[in-house]
């Protein structure tokens, strides 16, 4: 949860709708963020129009299944504690965070930036620490072996 919304906010987005029906809406709702993530693929890319706006070209293997899938478990939740409706929105690459993946991480110089020890293979003495090599930030990919 980050927080209650508030009428204001849904008629910035909903101009339409009256802001008495927004403010009953908001002030008898819960409000849920949920995330999930982009498995590593070769073929994902962020591109950018003309103009400069993001736009995300995938091949699409992990990007779909799992996060429809989390919002129809949530779904199924919600309704059975009671809620008879459920508003949903989903949020564009703009809302993009917690970015993993970006630096491939290898012993194979060709196809990776850096080693499994995080040392950047072409520059001495420099060692990436954030998350750009890491493959998830907590997504376990399905079918993986999780023996250790």
């Amino acid at each position: 949860m980050l927080g209650k919304i508030r009428a204001p906010m849904v008629r910035g987005m909903r101009p339409w709708l009256p802001t008495a029906l927004a403010r009953y809406i908001t002030d008898h709702s819960v409000d849920l963020y949920l995330t999930s993530e982009d498995l590593p693929d070769r073929e994902n890319r962020v591109t950018f129009d003309a103009s400069g706006t993001p736009l995300r070209s995938t091949g699409g293997r992990t990007t779909c299944a799992p996060p429809r899938e989390l919002v129809l478990a949530t779904k199924k939740v919600i309704r059975a504690a009671g809620y008879p409706f459920i508003f949903t929105q989903r949020m564009g690459i703009a809302t993009n965070s917690h970015q993993c993946g970006t630096a491939l991480m290898g012993n194979d110089q060709a196809s990776s930036v850096v080693s499994v020890a995080g040392h950047l293979h072409e520059v001495d003495n420099v060692w990436l620490a954030d998350s750009s090599p890491f493959p998830s930030s907590g997504r376990r990919q399905s079918g993986v072996d999780d023996r250790g």
